[in-house]
């Protein structure tokens, strides 16, 4: 071994640290690690770690096995000689006392054991206290291997509640009677049967002085084990019911003995009675016996010690019988209220809205609502409020029943609708003798016990709506609250109240509430961040304020630093774990489903689509479309406009952990990349942002997309189908040229440059354009690249890179006698001459253009010619020639039907006019262009436009006009993000102070195109 400091930890999520650095691990490797460290120190086979790994999958080959075992070496970095590897397969060597939580675990709980034989107190509080101090959580809680979970976390478990007893025993023996109920009530939350929790919690909130809640406990624990078991409580639980009820209702704690016996002492007969005797008066006591029958006998004098009766029927004054079972009725089943809550003040106002119409029968049929949304949304924490709220505003007081429906339960399945039924009417006040056989049965009694009677029924947690269905009473003063991550859409008559995450503001004041108030106003930069990495879900918010308040020191800044290297698996908390909420969604899905949502994460934007996901997945559409619409169902999936789709930030984090990151996955990306080049093309095409004459030899050609591409019926479609996928477009472009695919970049890119150069955002557009000259590489295409980085450095406004490139073009076009290039790289050419004010080489860049397209029969190609050379006439001021030239263009783009190439004719035959202080006929053209631009959806032109529209409205002497021109072209500039909004500014300000008659001369549109 080393001298590498190393640690392992499996009770919680998966933690390594190597030389105190925290290790991150995949999913796939982090399953190999755990079965490691489940036999720590021994040998597990090759077929056994095989088998666990890919539980639920086809074996691996054993070579797959040795690549991830290498993988894990590599990441544990100087620790990797921990992992040796033997003939029949590999072994984990770690330090029993310090390198693996399990085994220190396991040695401060045989510490604890032993101390409790010799009654040594002090010295099981401190080994149980150090055992419980390692538990992080619930055992593996990010290993995605049920084997594991199955065969290993149960021992641990137990382990913790044997532990978790002995301290509260200690605490109870060192006069910590307040720490022991902190313990036991958490324990007994999460293990709602275990009756020996139970009942040392009763003893030690009498201890302590708390009567009625140790009463209250036995209550809670004989209702749930009726409820979900079917069973009285047992003889342990019953005495200790029966030693609180013997205190004499004395509220003050009692005396705590210093010679107390040591733990199961006390729960046998004859054992030492906790609550002391003196308090007792003589008399019968009936005390339960292992059977449920009771023991009658007599109680000692007051000055005598007290023991509990044993059964010893030849005894005269020991009389056995059983008593009648009384009925049971619990009416206020509601779980206690949350001590804050923030936000959902619409959802509430819903929620206390629906029964306001009075008491029974003031309805015409029972309120049903189900509460739905995501795994740690609130849901839970919603329908209690309400539900108290509603019985604060003095409904339903008499009658509130609750039932955990186990829908999503990590250790237990759905709760049985019959067994529900069974509980709800023995709370009731049904006998279970006199309960009735079968499902329909037991819901006809209940819907019969509940006639007449305004209650409230809070079903937590639901599976589906089958689960529900026969729980829903009939009469209309009933109101149903469900709580459900599935839709519950086949739920009859019920009305869906869907929960996303908290609104910012509500998630702050939630954040204060739980932190502390001027923690939050100190820092309100890291109170930001905090509330961004739990992505506004309460529950996150919860957890992560756990954590805070369980470290005095730290600050809020402290607290990002946490979350942000440990994402999703820092959100845990004690036993509470953000992603193991999400695993149990994630694992009731369909395999095919859980394959869909894993690929999610591999998708490099953020919305979704059927088809793209169709691609991405090798599906057919509808088979895609039939599995989103089941993940929105799961609520595992957004859906905030029809047919698109989102992941929440957490879930997506979730996702991008399960996802392999294999060779699978980089095919489904290609995929996708391809599919989405031939539609993005497609719509470009369909757009004619980039002349038709030249796009066929420009374009680079494509690999065959796997499923076919979009195909757009019209302008306008075509334009939202850019517009929605624009983020996504950008993202896919970005990817591509991370995994060095050159020539999809650049057919992506040409399909893309004119669209956002025409609607913007501009800093899309430069982030494609520069992406894009770091990706296309000259050695592997040189005249693909001369043209492209030609056109992207014309983009950017670089104008003399961009003449270097497309000379360079030109050069292998010619070589190549290639007159298609040529001509098209002429015509680039000739734009960066004429943006570097070089009118005459672009006139005659664009002549020679306009002779070869005149040769090839391409009339676009050479009407676009013509428009070009009207925009360097006009520089030249040879405006004669340009007039001709824009009215020649203008007729040849009639003639072509092509009203993008209309628009510009129509604009330069305008700024032609004005030039010519003819500002009347420069503002009919203009009006004719700017609708041709706003049909063509050209926003970018359309403000230019408007910007030439201002200027001669206010030479004319029309400021109004002038101004609402100026207006809508900064409104546009402003929303695509492009820098002349500030130019235009400028006018309104001018305007504004009466200088509209001194105003700048318009800049020249060629220039700004």
């Amino acid at each position: 071994m080393t001298e590498t400091s190393v640690f392992f930890g499996v009770l919680g999520p998966v933690e390594v640290r190597v030389d105190s650095a925290t290790v991150a691990l995949p999913a796939r490797v982090r399953v190999l690690l755990a079965a490691l460290l489940c036999r720590p120190n021994r040998t597990v086979s090759v077929d056994e770690l095989t088998d666990i790994v890919w539980s639920n999958e086809p074996p691996a080959a054993p070579a797959t096995l040795r690549s991830h075992v290498l993988r894990l070496r590599r990441l544990l970095g100087e620790g990797s000689d921990r992992v040796v590897t033997t003939g029949p397969g590999y072994r984990i060597e770690v330090g029993a006392r310090t390198e693996l939580d399990t085994l220190v675990f396991g040695e401060h709980c045989e510490s604890a054991r032993d101390a409790a034989r010799s009654s040594d107190w002090p010295a099981v509080w401190t080994a149980a206290s150090a055992a419980l101090g390692l538990w992080r959580g619930a055992p593996l809680a990010d290993v995605n291997c049920d084997r594991l979970h199955r065969d290993e976390a149960p021992g641990w478990a137990q382990s913790r509640v044997e532990v978790t007893e002995l301290a509260a025993r200690a605490g109870l023996e060192l006069g910590r009677a307040a720490e022991s109920v902190l313990l036991l009530t958490r324990l007994a939350a999460e293990e709602p049967h275990q009756e020996g929790v139970h009942a040392l919690l009763i003893e030690a909130l009498a201890v302590a002085g708390r009567r009625a809640e140790a009463l209250a406990v036995y209550r809670r624990l004989r209702t749930a084990l009726a409820r979900d078991l079917g069973i009285e409580p047992g003889a342990r639980i019953a005495a200790a019911h029966q030693r609180v009820l013997r205190s004499g209702g004395n509220s003050a704690a009692p005396q705590e003995s210093s010679q107390r016996a040591a733990g199961p002492e006390r729960d046998r007969p004859g054992g030492t009675d906790p609550a002391g005797g003196a308090a007792r008066a003589a008399g019968p006591v009936a005390v339960p016996d292992a059977t449920g029958a009771v023991l009658l006998g007599a109680r000692p004098a007051p000055d005598e010690p007290f023991t509990e009766p044993r059964p010893l029927p030849a005894e005269p004054f020991t009389v056995r019988r059983r008593l009648p079972a009384e009925p049971v009725t619990v009416l206020r089943q509601l779980p206690a209220d949350l001590p804050f809550f923030s936000g959902r003040t619409e959802e509430l106002r819903t929620l206390l809205a629906a029964p306001a119409a009075g008491p029974a029968g003031a309805a015409a049929t029972v309120l049903v609502t189900a509460i739905e949304g995501m795994a740690g949304v609130g849901k839970t924490q919603l329908a209690v409020h309400a539900a108290h709220e509603l019985v604060r505003a003095g409904r339903f007081g008499t009658l509130q029943l609750y039932v955990n429906l186990r829908g999503f339960d990590p250790d237990r399945p759905p709760a049985d609708p019959s067994d529900v039924l069974a509980g709800l009417l023995h709370a009731l006040g049904v006998d279970r003798s006199l309960m009735p056989e079968g499902l329909d049965a037991r819901a006809a009694l209940f819907r019969d016990r509940l006639h007449g009677r305004e209650a409230l029924l809070l079903l937590d947690d639901a599976a589906d709506a089958h689960q529900v269905r026969p729980l829903i009473p009939a009469d209309p003063g009933c109101l149903v609250l469900i709580t459900s991550r599935r839709s519950l859409a086949g739920l009859d008559g019920a009305r869906s109240l869907p929960l996303a995450a908290l609104a910012p503001a509500d998630a702050l004041r939630l954040l204060a509430e739980l932190a502390g108030t001027e923690r939050v106003a100190d820092s309100p930069g890291a109170a930001a961040q905090v509330i961004h990495a739990c992505g506004h879900l309460p529950l996150a918010l919860v957890l992560a304020a756990a954590r805070l308040r369980a470290r005095p020191a730290w600050r809020l800044a402290d607290l990002v630093e946490y979350l942000r290297p440990g994402g999703i698996s820092a959100l845990t908390t004690g036993g509470r774990s953000l992603r193991a909420s999400f695993d149990l969604s994630y694992r009731r899905l369909p395999e095919e489903a859980r394959r869909v949502f894993r690929l999610l994460a591999v998708h490099p934007g953020r919305e979704y689509t059927a088809p793209a996901i169709a691609t991405l997945a090798g599906v057919d559409p509808a088979a895609a479309r039939e599995t989103l619409e089941l993940l929105v169902d799961e609520n595992l999936l957004i859906q905030d406009t029809p047919a698109r789709y989102r992941l929440h930030d957490l879930l997506h984090a979730f996702a991008a952990e399960l996802a392999e990151g294999g060779a699978g996955d980089r095919l489904a990306l290609h995929r996708l990349t391809v599919w989405y080049c031939h539609t993005a093309r497609a719509a470009d095409e369909l757009l004619r942002t980039r002349s038709s004459a030249v796009r066929p030899r420009y374009a680079p050609p494509l690999p065959p997309p796997v499923l076919p591409a979009l195909r757009f019926p019209d302008h306008d479609r075509t334009l939202a189908w850019l517009d929605a996928e624009r983020a996504n477009l950008t993202a896919v472009l970005s990817r591509a040229a991370e995994q060095g695919h050159g020539t999809l970049v650049a057919a992506l890119a040409l399909s893309l440059s004119r669209y956002l150069h025409t609607r913007g955002p501009a800093s899309s557009l430069l982030s494609v354009l520069r992406t894009t000259q770091a990706t296309v590489s000259p050695e592997a295409d040189p005249e693909l690249a001369a043209r492209v980085l030609g056109d992207c450095h014309a983009l950017t406004r670089r104008y003399q890179d961009a003449v270097r490139h497309h000379e360079r073009a030109l050069e292998l076009h010619r070589a190549n006698h290639d007159r298609d290039g040529e001509a098209a790289t002429l015509l680039g050419l000739g734009s960066a001459h004429d943006r570097l004010n070089r009118p005459q080489e672009a006139v005659r860049c664009w002549r020679q253009a306009r002779v070869i397209f005149a040769e090839l029969g391409n009339r676009l190609g050479a009407a676009t010619c013509l428009v070009n050379l009207a925009r360097s006439y006009r520089t030249l001021e040879r405006f004669d020639e340009a007039v001709s030239h824009d009215r020649d263009a203008l007729a040849a783009f009639r003639g072509l039907d092509d009203e993008h190439g209309q628009a510009r004719a129509l604009a330069g035959l305008g700024e032609l006019h004005q030039l010519l202080d003819r500002d009347a006929e420069a503002v009919g053209y203009r009006r004719q262009a700017l609708l041709l631009y706003r049909r063509a959806g050209d926003r970018y032109a359309e403000a230019e436009v408007l910007d030439g529209l201002g200027t001669s409205y206010s030479r004319l002497g029309r400021p109004e006009q002038a101004v609402r021109a100026w207006r809508g072209a900064h409104s546009i500039l402003t929303d695509i993000a492009h820098p002349r909004a500030e130019e235009i500014e400028r006018h309104l300000a001018g305007a504004a102070a009466g200088h509209a008659g001194r105003l700048p001369e318009q800049r020249s549109y060629a220039r700004s195109r």
